[in-house]
């Protein structure tokens, strides 16, 4: 039972990474041409909201095998609400006060907050069943 926890949770984990990965590249990608005539503020926010459309479909259909549905879509942006909070904060820290180009802040904050994002969104879409073994190899790992 464990090994097959352990396998499930390893390839969630590799396609929630690729996921994650391709999403990074396409909101960069969205960043930096708005750049070009907005300020980075507003630039990130809508590279960001953009992403959790991609997200969403990825996440679901790809990294959690879980049916789209407007219950899981509506649910979802719940993840982004907190990630959103996290990396605005994380970009005016890292601009303003550490004095990061706001070109690469984006991509110091994916990794920050990517830990967090993982384990919302697998509470979000991912069927109750693998909820609990994912709980239960998480108290495992934890007792180790």
């Amino acid at each position: 039972m464990h090994l097959q926890i352990s396998r499930y949770l390893k390839r969630e984990w590799i396609l929630f990474i690729a996921g994650g990965a391709s999403n990074t590249l396409l909101t960069y990608a969205i960043f930096l041409s708005l750049r070009l005539f907005l300020d980075y503020r507003l630039s990130y926010l809508i590279a960001f909201l953009i992403g959790i459309g991609y997200s969403y479909v990825f996440n679901a259909m790809i990294v959690f095998r879980a049916p789209l549905s407007w219950r899981s879509f509506l649910a979802f942006p719940l993840v982004y609400v907190v990630q959103i909070c996290l990396s605005m904060a994380g970009m005016e820290i890292l601009v303003q006060l550490l004095h990061v180009s706001s070109t690469f802040a984006p991509l110091i904050n994916v990794i920050l907050v990517v830990p967090i994002t993982f384990a919302l969104s697998s509470r979000i879409l991912a069927k109750p069943s693998e909820r609990a073994a994912t709980a239960a190899a998480n108290r495992s790992s934890a007792t180790r």
